[in-house]
């Protein structure tokens, strides 16, 4: 019994630290990876400049302005005030009414749907169009 409790405690504990942060680390992974996706850009176009690489500013803009959008929700649903004056009830009512409103779902969906065009070009299209080169 004492088990359970320490993992059901443990669990809540994670729950907590996740809604706490969790779209500060989503912005912080979009960053990131975009961050990784321009390096990549700028050396492939380096390497071999031409009209189709003008692909990879599509989710580089996307990027930009869903890091932008995340940071404004992360600002928004964290307030450290509704902890303090209100208490950590309010506070997890709060952060979890913007991690599940209308923006803050739309955001995790762009987000992920933005990484996945990255990840796509990089290890997709990129290795096929230099097959189709060499052959």
């Amino acid at each position: 019994m004492i088990r359970w409790f320490r993992t059901a405690s443990v669990l809540m504990a994670g729950l907590f630290v996740f809604m706490v942060i969790g779209l500060w680390l989503e912005t912080a992974l979009h960053v990131t990876g975009g961050a990784a996706f321009a390096l990549y850009a700028v050396n492939r176009m380096i390497q071999s400049p031409s009209a189709a690489r003008v692909i990879y500013l599509v989710p580089l803009g996307v990027a930009a302005g869903v890091s932008w959008w995340g940071l404004d929700l992360s600002l928004h649903s964290h307030e450290v005030g509704i902890l303090y004056v209100h208490g950590v009830l309010a506070y997890i009512e709060h952060a979890l009414s913007v991690m599940f409103s209308k923006d803050g779902m739309m955001f995790s969906l762009v987000t992920w749907a933005n990484l996945t065009v990255m990840a796509l070009i990089v290890f997709v299209m990129d290795p096929s169009i230099d097959k189709g080169r060499t052959a």
